[in-house]
Formats: C-alpha cells, sequence, structure tokens
C-alpha cells in the first residue's frame, strides 16, 4: 500500500510538475507578448516624438516667413506712403504751374492792352506832330 501511495504521489507530482510548466511556458508566452506591445509602444512613442519634433520645426519656418512677409507688407506700406507724399507735392506743382499760366495769361492780355493804347497814342501822337509843320 505505500508501494502504492508512493506511486500515486509521484503520478501527482509528475501531473503538478507538467502544469507547472505548462503554466510557466504560458507565463513566458504572455511575458514575450507584453515585451513585443512594449516594444511598439516605444516605437509608437518615438514616431510621436519625432512627427511633433518635425511639427515644431515647421511652425518655426512658419513663424520666420511670416515674420519676413510682415516686413516686406512694412516696406510696401512705406513705400506707398511715400509715393502718396510725392504725389500731393506733385499736384500741388502742377496747381502752382496752372496758377502761374494763368497768371500769365491776365498779364498777357493786359499787356495786349497796353500795347493797344500805346499804338493808338502813338498814331494821336502822329497825327498831332503832322500838324506842326516847320
Amino acid at each position: 500500500m505505500v508501494a502504492d501511495e508512493v506511486r500515486k504521489l509521484a503520478e501527482r507530482t509528475a501531473q503538478s510538475t507538467m502544469e507547472i510548466a505548462s503554466i510557466v511556458q504560458q507565463i513566458q508566452g504572455t511575458a514575450r507578448h507584453a515585451a513585443g506591445s512594449m516594444t511598439a509602444g516605444m516605437q509608437t512613442v518615438q514616431s510621436g516624438q519625432q512627427h511633433a519634433s518635425d511639427a515644431g520645426s515647421a511652425i518655426i519656418t512658419i513663424q520666420q516667413q511670416v515674420d519676413q512677409v510682415l516686413l516686406v507688407v512694412a516696406d510696401i506700406q512705406m513705400a506707398l506712403s511715400e509715393q502718396s507724399n510725392t504725389s500731393q507735392v506733385l499736384a500741388k506743382n502742377v496747381e502752382q504751374v496752372a496758377q502761374m499760366s494763368e497768371e500769365n495769361s491776365r498779364a498777357m492780355k493786359g499787356t495786349a492792352e497796353t500795347v493797344g493804347q500805346l499804338q493808338s497814342l502813338s498814331e494821336q501822337l502822329s497825327a498831332l506832330a503832322a500838324r506842326f509843320t516847320v
């Protein structure tokens, strides 16, 4: 009977050993799967970090280009302001030239009237001088 119990105990030990080996294999498989998932997770995190870094670089580049555009717009605004001032000065000069032309025209009319009057006086003077004969 002792031998029978030893045999049963040996069988249960063998069966328990096989169950433990199976459980150990399952744990090892789960551990390998977890390690693979962690590796994939790390790769995803690294990829995300690279994308974030790329996005940051792109934002910096965009900001620099916006700054350049703002400088160009400021230069254009300054040029337009100078052009506007120049146009105003030019308009004033044209107006002054027009006024001078009008003044010259009036002066020419006055001169023409004076010449006409002088011619009339000259004719009268000639007529008076012709009356006197020596």
